[in-house]
């Protein structure tokens, strides 16, 4: 497996203030990530405060994953408690992560038809 030099984890905040221990929870969290999965060469963190009419009370966070030739997008939204968003977001970015990484290397589950399996590129009557 390629090696790639760690990036910083990127963290943008929208409309709210993030306190200190919120945003080492998410640079912590980014981190178990990445060493837990090498294969990701970038992550972007954004948390959006409350703001505008239609989703007032309401935090979101996105989280955007670079790997080789894939983008993963994770979006949370929650109400009046960030912490909620965070974790919500970074365990559905640990599943979908793990489910590309398997893609990647075809360890994902196949069911057979009731038919069987057959290859269809082979002309018939060869």
């Amino acid at each position: 497996m390629r090696q790639t030099t760690p990036r910083p984890p990127e963290i943008i905040v929208r409309n709210t203030v993030l306190s200190s221990p919120l945003r080492t929870d998410i640079e912590n969290r980014i981190q178990r990530l990445c060493d837990a999965h090498p294969i990701i060469l970038r992550c972007r963190t954004t948390i959006e405060g409350p703001g505008g009419h239609h989703r007032q009370g309401r935090f979101q966070l996105r989280i955007r994953i670079t790997l080789p030739g894939r983008e993963l997008e994770i979006s949370r939204r929650t109400g009046e408690q960030p912490e909620v968003a965070i974790r919500d977001a970074f365990d559905a970015a640990r599943r979908r992560v793990v489910e590309k990484i398997h893609r990647l290397h075809r360890k994902v589950k196949t069911h057979a038809t009731s038919e069987g399996l057959h290859n269809e590129s082979e002309p018939e009557g060869s």
